[in-house]
């Protein structure tokens, strides 16, 4: 993941968390060991931005290209908080 990617709906961006200090991110670990019990996922966290990005000039609905942007938290915890650090570009 990138340091400098878009923030998702739940308005958190890399960058941040990887600035937070340790007591912050053990209630995170709280939480996601909840998500992980439950498979119920806190809304901010499981909502996604859509955007339609332009190719070139075109404007034509047929000639846009969606990019979605989730919650850099969701998109961490595929490979755990140690993962999210050690794969920022």
């Amino acid at each position: 993941m990138k340091k400098n990617s878009a923030a998702g709906a739940d308005g958190w961006k890399v960058r941040e968390l990887l600035a937070l200090p340790d007591c912050f991110l053990d209630q995170l670990a709280q939480v996601l060991n909840f998500v992980e019990a439950t498979g119920v996922w806190p809304e901010a966290l499981a909502e996604g931005v859509i955007s339609l990005i332009t190719k070139g000039e075109a404007s034509a609905p047929t000639e846009l290209r969606p990019i979605g942007v989730m919650s850099a938290i969701y998109q961490g915890t595929g490979e755990g908080l140690d993962g999210l650090a050690a794969g920022v570009d």
